[in-house]
């Protein structure tokens, strides 16, 4: 199976799951990316690369993953995900409308690419509107 497969199925299985329960930070990106729940498993074992890091904290801030303290609210967050509750999609929206998406989700990334090589090319910041 090649890299693409890998990915593709990799895609596949946020987009059409209910929701993704996890640790890693990268995941719950993608996953609010597709707009689903996000169920973010605190772990003393994964401590130094969850609460130890900025960005784990800094999508906790966010305020889109759904974060239990137990196992029974984790078994009750995810019942009512699967029932169809979505308690953080504002803040997940939210999230991507800033973070991912700040020009907007019809810019394409493409484009506000190249714009910032060419600002940072005629020397002004990257960043300036395009």
């Amino acid at each position: 199976m090649g890299t693409s497969n890998v990915r593709q199925d990799f895609y596949h299985s946020l987009y059409y799951s209910t929701g993704v329960v996890g640790i890693n930070t990268s995941a719950f990106i993608e996953t609010a990316i597709v707009d689903k729940p996000c169920i973010a498993i605190a772990s003393d074992q994964y401590e130094l690369t969850q609460m130890g890091i900025p960005h784990f904290k800094h999508l906790l801030d966010a305020g889109f993953l759904e974060l239990p303290h137990d196992f029974g609210e984790a078994v009750s967050i995810i019942a009512g995900i699967v029932k169809g509750e979505d308690r953080k999609k504002d803040q997940r929206r939210e999230f991507i409308r800033y973070f991912i998406r700040p020009h907007g989700i019809d810019c394409p990334a493409a484009e506000v690419m190249s714009q910032a090589i060419l600002n940072v090319a005629g020397g002004n910041p990257p960043y300036l509107k395009i």
